[in-house]
């Protein structure tokens, strides 16, 4: 395919240039400084001293007053050493380079008349970084190598941070300010300093998961900025997720890690073939029904499979080391064969949410891998390779296809409905030119793909559906066999992205920065299912009215940012600019309103939907951050911003219909055409591509500090305010036809016409490993007040006599002699032609339509309030076309007095615990690790009234977890460990209502079912599988080897 193509080009040209420069990796948004001043004893500066890191290639002098910078330092751990001839040489160990960060490392060289002595000292970590004006948590290798037996993926990591979301979506700050409700759609990712998303996109639905897995294992630092995020960073309203990934060395390394997850049963209740949830549909004791066979297979229908006798297994490794003399590797992979809660179609696989264990994907050849090749700077110009390769499936199928909980509990593995193949790639090479030491610039080319397709799909020869009738028992309730059923989807999320900066620390204090990126899109969606064979549904989200053509828009920016750094005060300053090209034409007005006229009321009729040119979306976001130290070991910062995102493609660019018969011969030949595919389909469904969108907006403010109050404990509270305005949520269009005399409500139009407000309090509480022990708190709590469709959320189009006068706009039949001839037959395409009106319809539908446009106008028109809806007017793109707008008095969503969005989550918080015996305690008890995780969640609000009580909106109950690691750490030989852990999750087994069947707990206290229900009495808990959240105790048991 030509995106494989792209994807190996790409990489092919990265590793050229890695072996054509020799350099090592530099990308922006990866990389921090270290500055400071070198004084003699007297405190006189001097200028001229050498300054370098140790082990690497980097270095510099000092100025006329003693200071010194040094650019591009990667993240990381360092030896600085400071010297000058007729002074002492001191090295100073332990120095932290973090990425957007100025480190700062000041010397005083003591002069020598002797030989030159070399000094070695501990450099002082700053307890906080002077320089940060964003909400910003870091954690480096060590902090994640610390919680790594029982915290394995990163999006778990990243949960440990404030701010974020601890639902397995990586949201932030609770308050979604997206169109799907989906959190992470409004964060934005970076590995390596290149954007990990294709499009923006929604989790839920059609649109599937995007792609943004990093193994831990490769992990050098991970950031997530919360709040205030600068002008480099644009196209997300909540934060940025940046990830830094590990170099190779000059010597070879490995790691193997391996963990096993024992048999046993690991959701509440009782093994699903003996639970009360099916009431008294099991008959184990019945020899008909345990010996009832399918009569078409044979095979056994009532069969138990041993679904609690699954052994899980996961694999995790690294190897780096040299490739040539100056240049070297970094490479992770991963493997999950883990047991699957439920019967499934497959039982091993892995759930793209682990903490919840939901969203598995039946996968038992799945693979994940990281790549870096970075090399040691020879020239001013640097240059770095790396990427991300994934592979995965999984069984589609809904109802009657797989093997899942419900009726389908019996069937065999496999699916009648095909299987899923995920595709996910990253490959990127990054150019740094260093022009002089303070200045330079960076280019970065990546391509990113997120595909989905489904294979073996059952159609006929003319790509139908073959849907077949569910077979049931003889009880006509558990499905005997599994039916063939077309349900399928594709997704293609590709993007190719170049992004250019330039740097400058154009005086000590001021850093500016300026770049460009633009991002090459490709979006296809393609969602059929039929639920029987005369009835089906298909959306696509593509070039419009094309089925398997791209969309492909174009997306832009420009930013430009200063950080002044003064005495007691640092400021940065920036502003962005974003547009979006469409890269195609779009429907003239809104699809919904063409889905329901009788000129293109079907999918094949679509193709006469005219098409327009649409102005390009554009918008300025400013961008201001300022940070006051107080003293050496606390800071206030403020931060303000406009924060623009582009609403998700799937919405944008979706359009659908709904057939209720098989495509019909229209030309008498025989056999369904391509022409002719589609076209009993007849009914709206959703609708995008409306040209008149505005990007989602969000626009916050915050106030922070941060505060090293004694030792190393370092305290972070911010408050935050953010609100979002033109947010993506749907409405509906309505066509006034002539013909009918009456509106008829077109799809559903996704437009911007809601709004959220988020109020918060941020507190992160944080002690390094010292003494034996470190620990992270983190916490928020959060009021979230929104509402959809808040604004105007219908457009009704009418028409004039004019618009119907002109022919090709309106008629009302069509035929199928597209040659004219006078005869339908094979002679003809397939598809349908307009049967333009005769002048007696011209002139009724006309006069129809004036009359309508009348009535409005002059306030007759008894569905036509003035006070709810706007003044019709003729649009101005679209003469003989009127159009008014009703807006909604009654806002759908959550009600803002109440102080909570539904889908959110008011408070939630994690504690970590880490405790490491020293070494030198001894072979025994030296090397022993403790850590503990505590997760709390508060529970989410649902809104319902108490007997003789008006509805109101509660609070569910709050969901709380602890997981707990012991690890033993050997050290077998000079270069080789071993480490041994032993996991128990949901230490105390805690178990928590689910937020649905939570009525009873908020009415009369219960966790359990009504003891006066009759069918509690009659079956027992029949809510007792998915009643409760989370899972019960799990032991785990691993070990690493590490050379």
């Amino acid at each position: 395919m030509k995106s494989d193509r792209v994807f190996w080009i790409v990489g092919l040209l990265a590793f050229l240039l890695l072996f054509s420069a020799t350099s090592e990796q530099v990308v922006a948004g990866t990389t921090g400084k270290i500055k400071g001043q070198i004084v003699d004893s007297n405190g006189q500066a001097l200028p001229g001293a050498n300054v370098i890191i140790e082990g690497t290639s980097q270095g510099t002098t000092t100025g006329p007053d003693g200071d010194y910078l040094i650019l591009l330092v990667n993240p990381g751990t360092y030896t600085l050493t400071a010297s000058m001839i007729g002074y002492d040489q001191i090295s100073k160990t332990d120095v932290q380079a973090i990425a957007d960060f100025t480190t700062t490392v000041d010397f005083t060289l003591k002069e020598t008349a002797l030989e030159m002595t070399a000094i070695v000292v501990v450099a002082e970590r700053p307890p906080v970084e002077p320089d940060r004006t964003t909400t910003k948590y870091i954690l480096d290798n060590s902090n994640v190598e610390e919680v790594a037996p029982i915290v394995k993926d990163t999006e778990q990591v990243l949960e440990l941070l404030a701010g974020v979301g601890l639902d397995g979506d990586t949201s932030i700050r609770g308050g979604d300010t997206s169109s799907s409700g989906s959190g992470s759609s409004d964060v934005v990712y970076y590995v390596d300093g290149v954007p990990m998303s294709a499009v923006n996109v929604e989790r839920r639905s059609h649109a599937s998961r995007n792609f943004q897995s990093v193994n831990s294992s490769a992990v050098q630092e991970l950031a997530v900025v919360t709040g205030g995020m600068e002008a480099e960073f644009g196209n997300a309203q909540a934060g940025v997720v940046n990830i830094v990934t590990k170099e190779g060395s000059r010597d070879f390394h490995g790691s193997l890690d391996y963990l096993l997850n024992p048999a046993g049963k690991k959701h509440w209740g009782s093994n699903v073939y003996d639970s009360p949830y099916y009431q008294d549909k099991m008959k184990w004791n019945n020899s008909n029904w345990t010996g009832e066979t399918d009569p078409v297979t044979g095979r056994r229908v009532h069969e138990r499979i041993d679904y609690t006798g699954v052994i899980g297994h996961r694999i995790e490794g690294t190897l780096s080391g040299p490739v040539i003399e100056n240049a070297s590797f970094f490479t992770s992979a991963r493997y999950r064969g883990l047991a699957a809660i439920f019967p499934e179609g497959k039982q091993r696989g892995f759930y793209l949410y682990p903490d919840r264990k939901s969203g598995w994907i039946a996968s038992p050849g799945n693979i994940e891998t990281s790549y870096k090749l970075t090399g040691i700077a020879r020239s001013k110009f640097k240059v770095g390779v790396g990427g991300i390769y994934g592979r995965s499936g999984s069984y589609w199928g809904g109802s009657g296809a797989r093997r899942q909980l419900g009726r389908d509990i019996f069937l065999p593995e496999g699916s009648g409905a095909g299987q899923v193949k995920y595709k996910n790639d990253l490959a990127y090479v990054s150019l740094t030119h260093i022009l002089t030491p303070k200045t330079f610039y960076e280019a970065k080319l990546s391509f990113f793909r997120d595909n989905q397709d489904t294979t073996n799909v059952p159609v006929d020869q003319y790509g139908e559906g073959l849907t077949e009738d569910i077979r049931r028992d003889a009880d006509g309730y558990f499905t005997a066999a599994p039916s063939t059923r077309t349900e399928y989807q594709l997704t293609k999320r590709e993007r190719v992205n170049f992004k250019l900066d330039f740097s400058s620390q154009i005086t000590k204090g001021h850093f500016v920065k300026s770049g460009f990126e633009a991002a090459f899109d490709k979006v296809l969606t393609v969602w059929e299912r039929w639920r029987s064979m005369t009835s089906f549904a298909l959306r696509v989200a593509g070039k419009p009215y094309t089925r398997d053509t791209p969309w492909e828009p174009i997306q832009s920016s420009w930013y430009i940012q200063d950080k002044m750094e003064f005495h007691g005060l640092v400021l940065n300053v920036g502003a962005r600019y974003d547009r979006l090209d469409w890269g195609t034409q779009v429907p003239q007005g809104e699809h919904g309103l063409w889905s329901m006229a009788p000129m293109t009321k079907s999918w094949t009729r679509q193709q006469l939907i005219p098409l327009v040119d649409a102005e390009a979306l554009q918008a300025w976001s400013p961008r201001v951050g300022v940070s006051h130290p107080i003293t050496d070991r606390a800071t206030i910062r403020y931060s303000f911003g406009v924060f623009r995102q582009l609403p998700s493609t799937w919405y944008i660019a979706q359009y659908g219909w709904v057939s209720r018969a098989r495509a019909a011969d229209f030309n008498n030949n025989g056999q369904i055409d391509p022409t002719e595919v589609g076209n009993q389909s007849d009914s709206r469904d959703w609708s995008g591509f409306w040209n008149h969108i505005k990007y989602e907006t969000t626009t916050s403010f915050e106030v922070g500090t941060d505060w090293n109050f004694v030792g190393d404990y370092i305290s972070s509270l911010t408050v935050f305010y953010k609100s979002g305005t033109d947010q993506f949520f749907y409405g509906n269009s309505y066509w006034w036809d002539p013909q009918k005399q009456a509106p008829q409500r077109g799809g559903a139009d996704w437009r911007n016409n809601s709004y959220e407000d988020v109020r918060g309090i941020e507190l992160s509480l944080r002690k390094n490993l010292s003494h034996g022990f470190s620990f992270l708190v983190s916490y928020n709590k959060q009021w979230v007040s929104a509402a959809r469709q808040s604004g105007w959320w219908r457009t009704y189009f009418v028409p004039d006599s004019n618009w119907v006068a002109t022919g090709s706009n309106y008629y009302v039949t069509h035929s199928r002699d597209t040659n004219g001839d006078g005869q339908v037959n094979s002679s003809d395409s397939g598809a349908e032609v307009p049967v333009l009106l005769t002048a007696e319809e011209i002139q009724e539908f006309g006069h129809r339509a004036n009359e309508r446009l009348r009535a409005i106008q002059n306030g007759t028109a008894a569905d036509y309030d003035p006070l709810k809806e706007t003044e019709i007017k003729e649009m101005e793109d679209w003469p003989g076309m009127w159009s008014y707008k009703q807006f909604n008095v009654n806002p759908r969503g959550r009600n803002t007095a109440q102080g909570t969005f539904g889908t959110e989550r008011p408070g939630f918080g994690s504690v970590v615990f880490v405790y490491h015996s020293p070494t030198d305690y001894g072979p025994v008890w030296g090397d022993i690790s403790v850590t503990m995780v505590y997760r709390m969640q508060e529970g989410r609000a649902r809104r319902f009234a108490l007997p003789g009580e008006p509805p109101k909106w509660w609070f569910g109950p709050m969901h709380t977890r602890t997981d707990l690691a012991f690890v033993k750490r050997f050290q077998i030989r000079n270069q080789v460990r071993s480490t041994f852990y032993f996991n128990v999750r949901n230490l105390f087994n805690q178990r928590d209502l689910q937020p649905r069947p939570a009525e009873d707990w908020w009415k009369n206290g219960l966790d359990r079912p009504r003891p006066d229900s009759g069918t509690y009495k009659q079956f027992g808990d029949t809510g007792e599988l998915n009643r409760y959240a989370g899972f019960p105790r799990e032991i785990e048991l691993g070990v690493m080897v590490s050379f």
